[in-house]
């Protein structure tokens, strides 16, 4: 039955928690899609929201793949980050990447439309989509 289902799972992960990784990886996406439709229609300020929605689903997806850290993946800074998602990533500048990456975009305050070039926006996507790549490698092999 249910306990069954729980203990087999995949690469070593009860199912219930590989459900969760790829429901976060896929609210991820939806806000990079997000992003990317607010792109092309200039919507600059959105964009912004939209990568940083994008990088707390990652952050969420990590912690899931990881069900042995027991704390919270969002308040932990850059450095405890990084250690904390070592386990999954190849080499440690990899993880350091990566952890860089996610809080700089959790960090990232909206762009003012007034103010605010697309070259600036594009950048931020950009950069959006390359950490998505990323941590969907880690967490569930290439996209």
């Amino acid at each position: 039955g249910r306990e069954r289902l729980q203990q087999e799972g995949v690469n070593g992960y009860p199912v219930a928690f590989m459900i969760r990784v790829r429901t976060f990886l896929k609210y991820a996406r939806i806000h990079l899609e997000e992003a990317d439709a607010a792109l092309r229609r200039d919507r600059l300020a959105m964009v912004t929201a939209r990568c940083r929605d994008m990088a707390i689903a990652l952050t969420k997806a990590m912690a899931a793949s990881l069900p042995g850290i027991k704390k919270d993946f969002l308040e932990m800074d850059e450095k405890d980050l990084s250690r904390a998602i070592s386990d999954l990533a190849e080499t440690p500048d990899e993880a350091c990447r990566i952890a860089k990456s996610i809080c700089e975009l959790r960090r990232a305050r909206d762009l003012d439309a007034g103010s605010c070039s697309k070259t600036k926006a594009e950048e931020v996507f950009f950069r959006a989509e390359e950490i998505y790549r990323s941590v969907h490698n880690l967490c569930l092999g290439p996209v």
